[in-house]
């Protein structure tokens, strides 16, 4: 493979190279959150001296040829022409080579012109000035990996190798990176200290460790609970959603809504800060956590996410849980390793850590039946357990997570009715555990 060049250059830079989209490329096809994201990033990040937006691949016939045919980056690069084109209608200070391109493909056209209006949408919402402060940002200190290659199959593999060499980056893993660079004004030792916790708990060096992954913990637990009590979906965490992860920059944002986070935020501070002056040892004072808070960014994300994998441990550890023989039961019974069996628990772990969130261990064992009741009903209801299954549940507008969020005491959530299912109503199958659970406690109707 030869590699003819790579450079990091400039937005500007990029977007002046002779650059051509080849037939063989996909259409473009960025929706809205793609270029909601990449405005934001740009926005959010227009104070430091540099900011990486990626790699382009490219591939270049001939070492004299002036064109170069891009390989992969063509969604970011079209997008980034369509923004400095809106910024700079009279191309004064950058010529973005793709918009003389020629784009005969009907999806490419529509999604051109609808993502045009949506960025045009969001620059009205700045002041000119403003607009002039982010288009000269972007053009010389926004950056781009630029790899040219001679050969078109080595340029696939190369873009392949980037994309899927060893373990792929998982969502939690651009998360770190993210949460990293906001934490720009805390010490080194906060920065080893937060990223130590995370790499512990990715592969914990405690072989022992019963703390929960952070595929467990975010992708399967805060991720569908921060959806689900929004009202979305929320079966699976992939790169594309981690926004749900972002949240305000305390000592940058300052709207009305993030006045409470950031006094509260500064509150904590000072108290372990004056105590930890007074008192060698002090144990650090918690910032007070809820799974579906608007997060701040940078080190309370970090504290989020360890404040949870230890709650978390703490309910669902069969060792240390308050509901131990209701977690053997869902353990043990003679289906429990199936795809939809593990959906239910999934379902079960999630309702359950969310009461244990707002109530703490009040009336936690009536709590954990009415999860088991209304989870595990389904399991008995349906032959088939599929994802639908299960967010059709979660996002019930009379479900049981909506009663939670709107309760104000445990009683709100004891008081929830979970509809009794009849002997013939019941599908399941391998759930003899189950049922005569149910039964003993009411949920299940004999039939005569």
């Amino acid at each position: 493979m030869s590699i003819l060049s790579k450079n990091i250059i400039t937005v500007k830079e990029a977007l002046e190279k002779s650059l051509s989209i080849p037939d063989y490329q996909r259409p473009y096809k960025w929706r809205e959150f793609h270029v909601n994201q990449l405005l934001d990033d740009i926005i959010q990040h227009r104070h430091q001296t540099r900011y990486r937006l990626g790699t382009i691949v490219s591939y270049k016939p001939r070492h004299d040829s002036p064109a170069e045919e891009i390989v992969d980056g063509q969604q970011r690069l079209l997008t980034l022409s369509i923004l400095c084109t809106l910024l700079d209608d009279q191309q004064q200070y950058c010529s973005p080579s793709l918009l003389r391109h020629t784009f005969n493909n009907n999806i490419t056209q529509r999604n051109i012109e609808k993502n045009a209006e949506l960025i045009h949408r969001r620059l009205s919402q700045l002041t000119p000035e403003e607009q002039q402060n982010i288009y000269r940002y972007l053009l010389n200190s926004c950056e781009l990996i630029c790899v040219t290659l001679d050969n078109l199959s080595e340029a696939f593999q190369f873009f392949d190798s980037q994309n899927a060499r060893g373990k792929p980056l998982e969502a939690y893993d651009l998360l770190k990176a993210f949460h990293l660079r906001e934490m720009e004004s805390n010490s080194q030792d906060e920065r080893q200290h937060c990223v130590k916790n995370w790499e512990d708990n990715v592969s914990p060096k405690d072989t022992l460790s019963t703390r929960p992954t952070l595929d467990t913990l975010m992708s399967k637990t805060l991720f569908p609970l921060r959806c689900w009590t929004n009202g979305e979906p929320g079966h699976v965490l992939t790169k594309s959603q981690i926004g749900i992860f972002k949240g305000i920059s305390a000592n940058k944002n300052t709207w009305r809504y993030t006045a409470s986070l950031r006094t509260l935020d500064e509150l904590v501070e000072k108290f372990n800060r004056d105590h930890s002056e007074q008192q060698a040892g002090h144990q650090q004072k918690a910032f007070p956590f809820q799974i579906d808070q608007h997060l701040i960014n940078g080190k309370r994300f970090f504290e989020y996410i360890d404040y949870y994998g230890t709650l978390y441990d703490s309910l669902f550890n069969e060792k240390k849980s308050p509901v131990p023989e209701l977690l053997r039961l869902l353990s043990r019974y003679e289906g429990v390793t199936r795809i939809g069996d593990r959906y239910v628990r999934n379902l079960f772990n999630c309702a359950l850590l969310y009461y244990f969130d707002r109530f703490g261990d009040e009336y936690l064992d009536k709590a954990a039946e009415i999860c088991f009741a209304w989870c595990y009903r389904l399991r008995l209801q349906y032959h088939r357990i599929t994802v639908e299954t299960i967010e059709n549940a979660a996002l019930s507008g009379q479900g049981l997570l909506r009663k939670i969020k709107l309760a104000h005491s445990p009683g709100d959530v004891l008081n929830y009715l979970v509809p009794k299912l009849h002997q013939n109503d019941i599908k399941g199958t391998k759930i003899d555990l189950l049922v005569n659970a149910l039964k003993e406690k009411g949920y299940v109707k004999q039939d005569i």
